[in-house]
């Protein structure tokens, strides 16, 4: 959900929950060779420069609204829970 104006249910629901549901789905696909996720620069609202995934994703930022954080939480879960190489 990009609004930066939405309330923060609506927010959680559509980038956390989305992503969860969309991780839970890639569990099933045993035969699933490439998934490719991708990010926003939003994850990260202090970022300034050029963009790495070392320096996107921070457990503690001030997050100016809720599509910021719930992004940030968004790319949390697909790093902890999806492998970064699917064989």
């Amino acid at each position: 959900l990009y609004d930066l104006t939405a309330n923060l249910k609506d927010s959680y629901l559509k980038n956390v929950i989305g992503t969860q549901n969309i991780i839970n789905l890639l569990k099933k696909m045993t035969k699933l060779k490439t998934f490719h996720y991708f990010s926003t620069y939003a994850v990260n609202p202090l970022l300034e420069g050029m963009a790495s995934e070392e320096r996107l994703v921070k457990d503690e930022l001030p997050f100016p609204n809720h599509y910021t954080r719930t992004k940030n939480d968004a790319e949390h879960l697909v790093r902890k829970q999806v492998p970064s190489h699917i064989q």
